[in-house]
């Protein structure tokens, strides 16, 4: 049986295009707010928050894993994925992480082992 599950989220539109306006003075600093827990975090954790945080991922651990995907979300801000792409792929990668961590899973279920990450062309 499957822990939590993440709703679709809504394109935030217009944050994607402030970033991307900033973006174009500045992509340091469009990248840093990518993953900032006042941008794009804010409006996943505002739909997402509560199911993790009862499949026992923190907001905390949600950031990392956020800051972790920060160049899927680039590719997102320059159109070269969509937001469905781009946000159901890290739904993906939190439930897994969630399921994981979850405590309803009875003490003898198997865990998949950690995954490592090296680094990734993006």
């Amino acid at each position: 049986m499957r822990g939590v599950q993440l709703a679709v989220v809504p394109e935030p539109v217009g944050l994607r295009l402030a970033l991307r306006a900033l973006a174009e003075e500045s992509p340091c600093r469009a990248a840093e707010l990518l993953v900032e827990p006042d941008a794009v975090a804010a409006h996943l954790w505002g739909r997402w928050g509560t199911p993790l945080e009862q499949a026992g991922l923190s907001r905390q651990a949600f950031l990392d894993i956020l800051a972790a995907y920060e160049p899927e979300l680039w590719h997102w801000l320059w159109g070269d994925r969509t937001w469905a792409q781009c946000s159901q792929g890290l739904a993906g990668r939190l439930v897994r992480r969630a399921d994981r961590r979850s405590p309803n899973l009875p003490a003898s279920a198997p865990r998949p082992p950690a995954l490592t990450t090296g680094g990734h062309d993006g």
